[in-house]
């Protein structure tokens, strides 16, 4: 079979299947090799939806890196539009902080360039804004979020603007994490549930972020109601962070022998499927749990070495110090 039937097949089959990234990486190679720019273009457009959801970001990257050069140099992206192009672009700037081997210079250099392609297409800077407030709290630099997140408020929304849904999971998150303020945390996710805002991950992810929230004022009965939700949303899926968020509750909790069942559940999808900062994440919530683990203790003291090397401060150290 020859990649342009590879590629009749592949537009019948069900989409974010595993087994259609490989397939669609044959494809590419094929088209390259043959100089055919319209399927190499269709097939790298699909290749990012396909990793992105797989959570292979960084062929993702390698895709959308190939396209935007194509768009730059102004060869034809077919029936793509730069919407479509603008869009995935705010997976991919989303991404880059999840591998500690890309350095925050580069990290930096892709917002910007993200940046100056919404205001050459006239598009508002909201999707920046959000990205860059996303990429603060995973950098470990509170401040940075703040100002990220008045100037995400106050931007206009437009065609590629997030969905409410995620926006307002964002406010909840940023409520909870950098202001620390549980209250304003539940005000902003139970606006979720009462208007019925949905998508791909929320409400499942927002569960965790509720659970803390209301173990943080004393609401036992509320914390274990949302994290019995959350961890029956979350479970057997991609959403790891949510699931440390879980396992950080329960710690709270001191539900230690649960903790562990969690811990277990979770950490061969973690390690096997999971990215570096997933991981990271991942085990600083177990990290009360791993006296006997020494070579979890191992990777997570090289994992949090590595991104607070490459973040510029000790954010993970000091959070895992304050853990143990």
């Amino acid at each position: 079979m020859n990649y342009i039937e590879e590629w009749a097949q592949l537009l019948d089959a069900e989409e974010n299947q595993p087994e259609n990234i490989g397939l669609l990486e044959h494809i590419i190679q094929s088209a390259d090799a043959y100089a055919d720019e319209e399927i190499a273009t269709f097939a790298r457009f699909r290749l990012i939806d396909e990793a992105t959801y797989a959570g292979s970001c960084e062929k993702a990257l390698l895709a959308f890196g190939w396209l935007v050069k194509r768009y730059e140099e102004g060869e034809s992206l077919f029936t793509f539009s730069t919407i479509d192009l603008l869009w995935r672009y705010k997976w991919i700037a989303g991404s880059v902080t999840y591998f500690d081997s890309i350095p925050l210079a580069k990290i930096e250099a892709l917002h910007e360039d993200m940046k100056q392609k919404l205001l050459a297409g006239h598009f508002s800077l909201r999707p920046y804004y959000m990205t860059k407030l996303w990429a603060s709290i995973e950098l470990g630099k509170p401040e940075r979020a703040s100002y990220f997140f008045e100037k995400w408020n106050r931007s206009t929304d437009d065609v590629l603007t997030d969905c409410q849904a995620c926006e307002q999971h964002l406010r909840a998150e940023y409520y909870l994490r950098v202001e620390n303020d549980p209250e304003k945390s539940i005000q902003a996710a139970q606006m979720i549930f009462d208007r019925h805002m949905t998508c791909w991950d929320v409400p499942d992810i927002t569960y965790s972020v509720l659970a803390n929230a209301y173990e943080a004022l004393g609401d036992h009965e509320n914390a274990w109601k949302n994290f019995e939700l959350g961890y029956n949303a979350v479970n057997n899926t991609e959403n790891i962070e949510s699931i440390a968020q879980l396992i950080d509750y329960l710690i709270k909790m001191e539900r230690l022998d649960l903790a562990k069942v969690k811990m277990k559940e979770n950490s061969d999808r973690v390690f096997s499927l999971g990215l570096p900062y997933d991981q990271l994440v991942f085990l600083l919530a177990c990290s009360p749990l791993l006296e006997s683990e020494s070579k979890l203790q191992c990777l997570l003291k090289d994992l949090v070495e590595r991104f607070d090397r490459r973040n510029g401060n000790t954010y993970f150290y000091d959070k895992l110090q304050s853990n143990n």
